[in-house]
């Protein structure tokens, strides 16, 4: 689609009108190309199969990637000859456990190693991870990779009850339209879509954007929890209220309690939300009962207990890359399981909430890992956005966006829940700041440490 988008972009005025009514001829999902539709009407006969059906669904898809990187991929052929495991034992979900965990760390020494000699160079997309937790990585895919990724994620939509040519706004990664707008507020808007920047979120491109958003009508919203917390906070502060909502689609960030009951809040409307990767490997969404399912045709799903946490570890084996087909690929995200059934009635497994990344909690004082923190700001008012950065284990650093009448009770207020949850002797300095650093794609970290874990704690 962002292709199609920049193509029509480029044409002459006449030729866009042209083009712009031909295409609104065609229907969903046929209007998304061959290869998107004819994997999406697959999935969304799929997404019905009972659950052992979908099971034996997987696990054929996990047979024949296991059967491709064995063959065709370096490191994965020199494990398993190492290990001494035939591939072909390999069967079932749980026979993953035979094999070692694929760590960020091992794809950053060897990087070719985990390509498949049997992906043509011409072929190959390399696109590299945005580094929030300060390890980049470059991933190597190709198209269908991406086509597959666009598809359950459009199922997903589908299931808060998205029909095509809703009129959806956009506001995550970069804008792929083409640009409009004064500089301090670019914004993309291509018949039922406009884009809006996550770099330009000071007050005056917030305030350009909501007029935006009032005249523009969407139906959904698409964005980070951070971004639609920010918006929604200056939408109090102005008296806004963006009535033609139907949703709110998040991804990229952890959605916590406290988030999603102030955005569902503040933009009137609930929220879907959709957890995926940038290595291509699992991806799941929340369907209209709030229950977050795992797409299994797009790969298989282990949540390896973690000690530290009590969580579990998300484990993640990819179906749709064959250039580099992943295998435990150990994403670090922290996840509560769940295995009850869905009232929806898909076959799809669900999971109980995602947590965040190990990397994503602090230390107290005493050495305790703490997690979800989000409480700290719960009900604290006059804060547009937060951020908490442990520099040493007795010491907290809190970058907050105030309102205007954020004061120095505000300041003390914070510093004290923040003590309470890691320790009285812990010095916390409160940061006040016009905007909040994020990542080039344009999410934020609420928690950053800059703690080292103990490996033998």
């Amino acid at each position: 689609m962002a292709l199609l988008r920049r193509s029509h972009s480029a044409l002459p005025a006449p030729m866009k009108q042209v083009t712009g009514r031909i295409y609104g001829l065609i229907p969903f999902p046929w209007n998304q190309g061959w290869p998107f539709a004819s994997l999406y009407r697959r999935l969304d006969r799929t997404q019905w199969l009972s659950a052992g059906e979908l099971r034996s669904l997987q696990e054929r898809e996990l047979r024949r990637v296991v059967e491709h990187a064995a063959h065709t991929v370096p490191a994965y052929r020199r494990r398993f000859r190492e290990l001494g495991i035939d591939y072909r034992d390999i069967r079932h979900i749980e026979d993953l456990a035979a094999l070692p965990l694929t760590a960020k760390g091992d794809i950053q020494d060897d990087p070719e190693g985990f390509v498949s000699e049997a992906a043509p160079p011409a072929r190959r997309l390399t696109h590299t991870t945005s580094g929030s937790t300060g390890t980049p990585l470059t991933i190597v895919s190709v198209e269908a990779t991406h086509t597959a990724e666009s598809v359950v994620m459009f199922r997903g939509f589908s299931w808060s009850g998205y029909r095509s040519f809703d009129r959806i706004a956009v506001c995550v990664g970069k804008v792929t339209g083409e640009i409009l707008g004064p500089s301090h507020a670019p914004y993309a808007r291509y018949r039922e879509r406009f884009e809006f920047s996550p770099h330009h979120l000071d007050t005056r491109g917030c305030d350009a954007y909501l007029d935006q958003l009032v005249e523009f009508q969407p139906r959904f919203l698409r964005t980070y929890p951070s971004i639609a917390e920010l918006l929604g906070q200056r939408m109090l502060e102005r008296g806004i209220r963006l009535r033609s909502l139907d949703g709110v689609w998040t991804q990229s960030e952890v959605l916590s309690d406290t988030d999603r009951k102030f955005i569902e809040e503040t933009w009137d409307a609930p929220i879907f939300d959709f957890y995926g990767m940038q290595e291509k490997c699992i991806a799941m969404s929340e369907c209209e009962h709030r229950r977050l399912h795992l797409h299994s045709e797009f790969g298989a799903l282990e949540l390896v207990p973690d000690e530290a946490t009590g969580m579990s570890q998300i484990v993640a084996t990819g179906f749709h890359n064959p250039a580099m087909p992943l295998l435990r690929y150990q994403t670090r995200d922290l996840a509560v399981a769940d295995d009850r059934p869905c009232p929806c009635g898909r076959g799809l497994p669900t999971v109980a909430r995602i947590v965040g990344r190990v990397e994503d909690s602090l230390y107290a004082s005493d050495g305790r890992l703490v997690m979800e923190m989000d409480g700290v700001i719960a009900g604290l008012g006059h804060i547009r956005e937060c951020q908490i950065v442990q520099e040493e284990l007795a010491k907290i650093r809190v970058r907050v966006v105030p309102t205007p009448d954020f004061g120095d009770r505000d300041e003390v207020e914070l510093a004290g829940r923040i003590r309470r949850e890691l320790g009285q002797d812990v010095a916390v300095e409160v940061e006040r700041l016009t905007t909040l650093p994020r990542t080039k794609t344009g999410k934020q970290r609420f928690i950053v440490s800059m703690i080292e874990p103990d490996p033998n704690p």
